[in-house]
């Protein structure tokens, strides 16, 4: 088993490694680090498009299973979200972790209350 929390360049970087010495693990990536529309894009372009997205599905089958659970109420709000207002953005981690960082500043705000200051 490899654990690495990476963000998604040294997890591509690291995965095409893996691939060229033929070390197989079992894989476990932090959220930020796995998300597979944005290190298949890179192990395509590091491996000249020798390698994409398998890499990363063949050793991590959560981490493109996530995305799919609009069962999930956040999941189906972050969805409903970016098909109004980003449809052409591929759906992926990067949007589904901008989102969560959004509303948690956003009630933040709502709890220092209406008259913002930096002692609230």
């Amino acid at each position: 088993m490899l654990v690495d929390f990476t963000v998604p360049i040294y997890t591509a970087l690291g995965q095409l490694t893996s691939f060229t010495l033929g070390y197989k693990p079992q894989l476990v990536v932090s959220n930020v680090g796995i998300d597979p529309t944005t290190v298949g894009g890179l192990l395509k372009t590091f491996s000249k498009g020798k390698a994409g997205t398998e890499l990363i599905e063949a050793r991590s089958p959560t981490a493109t299973c996530r995305l799919l659970e609009l069962s999930n109420p956040w999941m189906a709000l972050f969805k409903k979200v970016h098909d109004q207002y980003d449809s052409s953005a591929p759906f992926d981690g990067n949007v589904e972790y901008g989102m969560a960082n959004a509303y948690t500043l956003a009630q933040a705000l709502q709890l220092a209350g209406k008259s913002l200051t930096a002692k609230s």
